[in-house]
């Protein structure tokens, strides 16, 4: 399994560590994290890094192009934000959502909303801090 964390540009991980350890306690090997972004913390080791900088102002249109390049690294990904923490092990990841793309008015959804739209796929809105599980071949 291949996990995915977006990182911005920032120079206190704290919550990356906490949400590391929780990784290592309660998420079953074999897993590979991956850290897409420009500032790595110091500590860090036995990792990979896509270095990928942060569209300022975007926030949504960086996370997607974080996953993305995630997803040339490998078909499938469990994606997680720093500050995921968890608390007992994990055995599933549940697809939830919160309505619809077209409720919300930030700037990087639009245009993912006309592609989903175009390929006749749900616009359902799944930013809703959760691990999530992004597979590229469906």
């Amino acid at each position: 399994m291949i996990l995915c964390y977006p990182l911005i540009n920032q120079h206190d991980h704290t919550e990356l560590m906490y949400s590391l350890r929780s990784v290592e306690k309660f998420l079953s090997r074999p897993y590979e994290i991956i850290l897409v972004g420009e500032v790595m913390p110091d500590w860090i080791t036995g990792v990979t890094q896509i270095e990928l900088g942060d569209i300022p102002g975007k926030k949504q249109l960086s996370i997607r192009r974080k996953i993305l390049a995630a997803l040339e690294y490998s078909d499938e990904i469990l994606f997680f934000n720093d500050d995921f923490f968890l608390l007992q092990p994990l055995t599933e990841v549940p697809f939830y959502y919160n309505g619809s793309l077209k409720s919300y008015s930030e700037s990087g959804s639009k245009p993912l909303m006309k592609q989903l739209e175009a390929m006749r796929k749900p616009v359902k809105h799944f930013d809703i801090h959760y691990p999530i599980i992004y597979d590229k071949r469906f």
